[in-house]
Order: C-alpha cells, then structure tokens, then sequence
C-alpha cells in the first residue's frame, strides 16, 4: 500500500465511522480531500441522505474495506448497500428517557446573626447640688432702687414657707464640706441661706422667721462693722455680740468672715483684689480675734466681699484653713465645684413667689 493512500483511508474512516453511527444510508461515493486537493477518481465519493429507518451499526473488515479502496484502472462506483446489507442487523439500544431535571432548592438569603440586644438607655439621674441663696438687709417696705440688697420681712416669711412647705434641706457649712469631699450625700431639694455684711435686721426679722420653720442659716459679718458701727452703710445697724451669741446658740445660725476692713474699694479697685497674700492674712486674723472675743469659734469660711477676688485672697484662704469660700455669681454648686469659688443666687426684693420658686430649683 503506497504512502500517499494512508492518510485518505484515515480520512474516509473517521467519515464512515461518522455516517454509519447516525443510521445513514451510504447511496454514492466518497469524495476524499486531502488539504483542499482531490485524491483521485479512482476514490469513491459518498452522498449522505439520513435514513428514515434506524440502523444496526455496520461492521466492516479491514481487508473488505481496503479491497474497495484499493486503486482501479477503471474508476467504478462503489455500491456500499451490499456492504451494509453483509452486517448482522442489531437493534439499536432504546434511548434513556431524558433525565427529569432535579428541582433546585430556592437559595434563601444568608441570615445575618442578630446583633446583641442592647437595653434602652436609661436617663441619667439628676447631678446632685445645692442652691446657695445670698440675702442682705431686711427693711419694711424698702425703697425699690435698694431691691438689690434688700427685702421685706413679709416676702423673706413667704419665701422660707415655701422652702419648709415643699421639704427643703438647710445643710450646714459642715454638711457642704463633706458634700464637695464626697463623704456624704445631700437630699435632692437643699438650699443653704446666707446673709453677707452682718445687719441687726437679720436678728430682729430674718432670725424669728429661721426658728418658725426650722431652717438654717450662715451670716457674714464684716469684722470691723461689728467693733465700729460706722463701716458700710453707716445708717444701718450692725449685730451686737449678745445677739450673735443667742443666734450662734440656736444651733440654726452659723458665722464665717466677710474680712475685717477690706469690704472697701482703692482706686476703684476691690482691696481684695489688689491686696497681697499677707495683707489679706493679716485682715483674715482680725476677724478671727473678733469671733474669739465673742466666743464663736473659727470660721471655716470666707464671702469675699463683692464677690471680687485673686489668687492672693485664696493663697489666704487655705492658710486661714479656710474650707468654702462664697462668690456673688450665679449657678449652683455640685459636688465638683470648686469649694473656694462657690457660686450664690441674689435674692431680689423684687421677686415673685413664683419667680423666687424658679430661684431655688
């Protein structure tokens, strides 16, 4: 068998294999190409025509299909039925029904894990404070352009009724100090009274009216207005030693320092704003030799007076052992205020029941 007819059988067998599996019927001859070139006549050519009848495949020898193959003087069709018709016949395998598609599960979403439950906030209690009222003089029927400083007996009676009829606390200076160090707690409603200058009107009215409700109260007298009636509003009555003893005695009335002389101004300055660290120290001991001599004891703590000071004044302050010390500026004093720089609300002659009521809150 020449080369050249190798690869042509190849082919025509790959084509056989192809049209015999498919159940066709082979009516012609098999036109070979070999990269685009005939072979030769002498290589049959086949026509493919599907049969309408299915097929055993066909099986042919080597030999029988290479004795058709083989090269002939005399090209001469091919009649390929009787090839077909030598095979057995075999019954095709029945086709397998096709598969019935399985039904897919639906995809359901991944469920993220739930997030902890965190409870609802809770609201904050309230910080706890105090309210610290300043009070001045008590006069009937004051002049209203002295409403700053004082206020009618009548309307201080109304205003301590309120405080004792709607459960205020009165601390003590000492309570305050353990309220600010964090050693004791104070009830929700507490207001501290005090009196800055040291009026003889805080004995004969405000004082009857302490003791009626039960509440008490820190006054700051000016030293040297006790020992000369003459310093700071000359016109009005200073407290005797006798009725600060009586009041000190009640137990409802306590006393701090509003300096000895230097509730004054220089040049338009407060002198306790432009005094040194001795010369307040020195005015503080005056104060505390008054209190001695009247038989009160030390005082804890300071008014400055216009409610003015510097870092001098407080220097003198911790040296005096002072533990408060009270400013004229407004607010409320919580547990983290500073104890030297406690704020007060000014009690106006001018309020209202219900404006004094929105004071202290």
């Amino acid at each position: 068998m020449s080369n050249k007819l190798l690869p042509t059988i190849g082919t025509t067998l790959l084509v056989f294999a192809f049209l015999l599996a498919s159940g066709a019927e082979l009516v012609c001859a098999v036109v070979s190409m070999n990269n685009g070139r005939m072979i030769g006549p002498s290589i049959p050519a086949l026509v493919y025509q599907p049969s309408s009848k299915p097929r055993g495949p066909v099986r042919i020898s080597l030999s029988e299909l290479m004795t058709y193959l083989a090269p002939k003087e005399k090209a001469e069709p091919v009649d390929f039925r009787s090839l077909l018709r030598m095979a057995p016949k075999q019954a095709l395998p029945e086709p397998e029904p096709p598969a019935k598609e399985q039904p897919q599960p639906q995809s359901q979403p991944e469920k993220l894990p739930e997030s902890p439950k965190v409870p609802p906030k809770q609201p904050e209690a309230p910080k706890p404070y105090v309210t610290v009222l300043m009070y001045h003089h008590l006069a009937p029927q004051p002049d209203p352009k002295y409403y700053g400083t004082t206020i009618d007996p009548e309307k201080f009676a109304v205003q301590m009724a309120y405080l004792r009829e709607n459960d205020y606390y009165t601390p003590s200076l000492a309570e305050l100090v353990d309220f600010l160090q964090g050693k004791t707690t104070l009830p929700p409603k507490s207001v501290m009274i005090t009196f800055d200058d040291g009026y003889e009107s805080n004995y004969i009215y405000a004082y009857p009216i302490l003791k009626q409700y039960n509440l008490r109260a820190v006054i700051f007298p000016i030293g040297g207005g006790i020992r000369h009636k003459g310093i700071v509003r000359p016109g009005i009555p200073k407290l005797s030693d006798i009725q600060m003893q009586e009041m000190y005695a009640s137990g409802l009335v306590e006393f701090g320092s509003h300096t000895f002389a230097m509730h004054d101004y220089h040049q338009g300055q407060p002198l306790l704003r432009i005094a040194s660290t001795s010369e307040i120290l020195a005015d503080l001991q005056q104060v505390e030799e008054v209190f001695a001599a009247i038989g009160l004891p030390p005082a804890i703590a300071l008014a400055y007076p216009f409610g003015q000071y510097g870092p001098e004044a407080q220097q003198a302050c911790e040296e005096m052992g002072y533990q408060l010390a009270f400013t004229t500026r407004s607010g409320r004093t919580y547990s983290d205020t500073n104890p030297l720089q406690i704020p007060r609300k000014t009690v106006s002659g001018g309020l209202s029941v219900q404006q004094f009521a929105d004071l202290v809150r």
